[in-house]
């Protein structure tokens, strides 16, 4: 689990948000990370690529599943 979500958060840090959302859609992590966290990490990947309507969704929903981390 971990190894799959440090590659999102690796991916994410290194501005490659296309990558993260691509990653998202076809379900390329693992299912033990929560849907939550997910969803925040979309949430941070759209803010990355100036996609503010996009981010402010799916941080909503991510909020609405999980406590938010501090990046968010």
């Amino acid at each position: 689990m971990e190894t799959k979500k440090i590659n999102l958060i690796k991916r994410l840090g290194k501005g490659k948000y296309d990558e993260v959302l691509e990653a998202i859609e076809y379900r390329h992590y693992s299912p033990e990370i929560p849907e939550g966290r997910i969803w925040e990490i979309r949430g941070l990947a759209h803010y990355g690529l100036v996609d503010i309507a996009s981010s402010m969704h799916a941080l909503e929903i991510a909020n609405t599943m999980v406590p938010l981390s501090l990046v968010a």
